[in-house]
């Protein structure tokens, strides 16, 4: 149970832009734009810009969306977004 709340990690500004891409896709239920974004994702990480890491989590909402499990993708996505926000220091 543990293993699996365990949210995700920090990502990269490209990463976030990622997310917010699968965010609008995976709303829209759209497979097309799920493609494009992950044809983008394997060329910023072949060319070294996104670390494999952050990879994995996009190409995983985005093959749930392929599968037509866009319950999931969308949870998913939210989860990566808000596991990005910040506290602010009291």
């Amino acid at each position: 149970y543990w293993f699996l709340n365990t949210g995700y990690g920090e990502t990269s500004a490209q990463g976030y832009k990622y997310s917010m891409a699968l965010f609008s896709a995976c709303n829209q239920r759209d497979k097309a734009k799920l493609q494009e974004v992950a044809g983008l994702i394997q060329q910023d990480v072949e060319s070294g810009t996104l670390e494999s890491r952050e990879s994995k989590w996009l190409l995983d909402i985005i093959d749930d969306g392929l599968n037509d499990r866009w319950q999931a993708a969308n949870r998913a996505v939210r989860r990566l977004m808000d596991d990005q926000v910040k506290l602010a220091p009291a």
